[in-house]
C-alpha cells in the first residue's frame, strides 16, 4: 500500500527545506501550488496488504508500517478488494475516529460488541452515536455476561438496539481465545448460536524532592488488556503526579476516577471545505485536485471523506469554497481523588486525534510545572497509529500491558517496535498471565530478545472487573487481592528501573 510523498526536484537550489514524511498526508497541495514546480512526488509505503484463503474463505489483511499515520487509505484499499456479490465481514478497529469511519462507512450492517461494565456502556454509547451519524442499522452482542449489571441491556432497550447474542463470562472461553483457537471448534454448543447470530445479522429488519519531570505512558497493542484499570491503580500509588488520559477516541479513565471538572475548552482541530453554490460555476477543478474523492457529482463535499487539507480551497478559480474551522471535541482540566487530570473527548467522526493527544499532553506538562509535580501518568490509546505516536513523543518510558493471547503477543511486538523506532525505553507486564502460561513465556522471551524489560505478571482476577463496576481501583475494591499485590510490585519495579530514572538530558542524548 503506497501513498505519494513530495520531494524537492533535481537541479533545484539546496535550501533548508525539509519534508517530514511521517506528517505528510499526501494531499498534493504543495505539489499543485509551488510556483517553481520544485516539488515532485514519489511513492512511499504505508503498509502491507496480504491476501489468502482459509477453508475456502477469502481473507484480506492490512498492516500499517511502524511510524506511519495514514490508516484510512489502507482500510479503504482493503475494502476495494472485496467482492460486492459476496458477504464481507470486516473486523473494525476500536474507537470512533477516522480508521473506524473508514471501516464502517457504507456498510450494510454494524454489529457492536460490548461488555456489561461502565467502560463497555460508555464506549457503546459513543459507537452508537457514530453509527447513527452514518445512518447504518446495527445490532448488539454482549460479551462476558454475568460480570456486571443490567445497564447495557437497559440502554439497548431504551435506544431500540436489538441484542442479538449474549456470551457468558467464562474462563474456559478466555483460555480458548488465548491459544488462538476458535470457540466454535472447542465448544461445539456455540456453533448453532453463532449461526443464529449470522442469520439475525442478515435479517433485513436490522438494516519527594523536586526532580526533572518524568512521564510514563501506559500502552497496549489492543483494547481490553486492562491498561486503564492498571493506570488508575498506579495513580492511587503515585505521589506528586498529574494524570493524562490520551485515549481521546474512547476515554475511560474518568469512569473510575470520577473527576470534578474545573475547566472545559473547545478543541478546534481542523477545517472543513464547503462549496458555496452561489459562487460555484461547476468547472470541476475541485474534483480534479481532490485526492480523497470527497467532492460529489452534485458539487457538494462529503464531510466524511474530506481530509480538511484545503487544496480545493486554494485552487478553486472562483474562490467558491469556504474553509471554516471546525470544533472537533472538548478537553478538560479536572480534579480527582488522586490528583489533577487532563483529559479530552474527540467528537464523533472527527479527525486530528493525534493533534488532540499532543494538546492534552502539553497541557498536562504545563499543569505539572505550574504545581511543582514531577510525574505525569499517561493512559495511552491502543494500537500503533497516529494517536499512539502523538502520545509517546519525548516520554521518559512506556509500559506495555499485554495479555497472554495470540493477538496479545502479536500486538505487543508491534508496540515494542514502535517504541524502538522512536528510541523510547519500553517495559512490559502481562495481565491475566495464568490464562495461558505458554503464551506468557513467549511474550517474555520476545520482550527479552527485543530489549524490553519485563516488570511482572498479574493474575487473572475478577476483582479488576468488580472494581471497575464500582468505579474503584483494585486497591479500593479489595486491598488484599493477589492481583493488587502484583500491581504494587510492578509499580515499585517501574520506579526503580534506571530507564525510568534517567535524567531527561541523558534520554535526549541517547536519542
Amino acid at each position: 500500500m503506497h501513498g505519494d510523498l513530495p520531494v524537492r526536484g533535481p537541479g533545484r537550489p539546496q535550501k533548508n527545506v525539509l519534508v517530514f514524511e511521517n506528517l505528510c498526508h499526501s494531499c498534493g497541495g504543495c505539489f499543485e501550488i509551488c510556483p517553481e514546480n520544485a516539488v515532485l512526488e514519489k511513492e512511499r509505503s504505508l503498509g502491507d496488504i496480504e491476501h489468502g484463503t482459509v477453508n475456502g474463505i477469502s481473507f484480506i489483511h492490512g498492516r500499517l508500517s511502524i511510524g506511519q499515520v495514514m490508516v484510512p487509505p489502507i482500510i479503504k484499499k482493503i475494502r476495494s478488494y472485496t467482492d460486492p456479490n459476496m458477504i464481507t465481514l470486516i473486523d473494525a478497529p476500536p474507537g470512533t475516529s477516522c480508521p473506524v469511519i473508514a471501516a464502517m462507512n457504507k456498510a450494510d450492517f454494524i454489529l457492536l460488541v460490548t461488555e456489561p461494565t461502565p467502560f463497555g456502556l460508555h464506549d457503546l454509547k459513543l459507537a452508537v452515536e457514530t453509527v447513527r451519524i452514518l445512518g447504518i442499522p446495527c445490532g448488539l452482542v454482549i460479551n462476558r455476561v454475568g460480570i456486571g449489571n443490567d445497564a447495557v441491556n437497559q440502554y439497548a432497550k431504551k435506544e431500540n438496539i436489538p441484542v442479538l447474542m449474549e456470551i457468558p463470562f467464562d474462563k474456559k472461553i478466555a483460555q480458548i481465545y488465548s491459544r488462538g483457537e476458535m470457540i466454535v471448534d472447542k465448544m461445539p454448543e456455540y456453533k448453532n448460536k453463532f449461526l443464529d447470530l449470522f442469520k439475525k445479522d442478515r435479517d433485513p429488519r436490522w438494516k519527594k524532592g523536586r526532580q526533572e519531570m518524568r512521564e510514563l505512558v501506559i500502552l497496549s497493542g489492543k483494547g481490553g488488556t486492562g491498561k486503564t484499570s492498571i493506570t488508575a491503580a498506579f495513580a492511587s500509588l503515585a505521589e506528586n503526579m498529574v494524570l493524562c488520559d490520551a485515549d481521546v477516541d474512547a476515554a475511560d479513565l474518568h469512569l473510575i476516577l470520577n473527576p470534578d471538572f474545573k475547566e472545559t475548552m473547545e478543541f478546534k482541530g481542523g477545517h472543513e471545505a464547503v462549496i458555496n453554490p452561489d459562487l460555484c460555476t461547476q468547472c470541476g477543478r475541485c474534483m480534479e485536485v481532490c485526492r480523497f474523492g470527497a467532492v460529489k457529482d452534485s458539487f457538494e463535499i462529503d464531510p466524511i471523506d474530506c481530509e480538511g487539507c484545503g487544496v480545493c480551497v486554494d485552487l478553486c478559480p472562483e474562490k467558491a469554497i469556504d474553509f471554516p474551522q471546525t470544533v472537533s471535541g472538548q478537553w478538560y482540566i479536572s480534579g480527582t481523588r488522586f490528583g489533577p487530570m487532563v483529559h479530552a473527548r474527540l467528537g464523533i467522526a472527527q479527525e486530528n486525534s493525534g493533534k488532540l493527544v499532543s494538546l492534552i499532553r502539553t497541557e498536562a506538562k504545563k499543569l505539572a510545572a505550574k504545581n511543582n509535580r514531577d510525574l505525569i501518568l499517561t493512559d495511552g490509546p491502543p494500537g500503533i497509529g497516529c494517536p499512539v505516536i502523538a502520545s509517546i513523543g519525548q516520554a521518559t518510558a512506556i509500559l506495555i500491558v499485554a495479555e497472554p493471547t495470540v493477538s496479545g503477543l502479536h500486538d505487543m511486538e508491534r508496540v515494542g517496535r514502535l517504541a524502538r523506532h522512536f528510541n523510547i525505553p519500553a517495559m512490559v507486564c502481562i495481565n491475566k498471565y495464568d490464562l495461558n502460561p505458554e503464551q506468557t513465556e513467549a511474550i517474555e522471551a520476545l520482550a527479552q530478545k527485543a530489549g524490553i524489560t519485563v516488570v511482572g505478571r498479574i493474575t487473572f482476577d475478577p476483582a479488576f472487573t468488580g472494581a471497575m463496576i464500582q468505579a474503584k481501583t483494585i486497591f479500593e475494591f479489595n486491598h488484599t487481592s493477589q492481583a493488587g499485590k502484583e500491581v504494587r510490585q510492578i509499580w515499585d519495579r517501574v520506579l526503580a528501573l534506571p530507564a525510568f530514572n534517567a535524567p531527561v538530558t541523558q534520554i535526549l542524548n541517547h536519542i
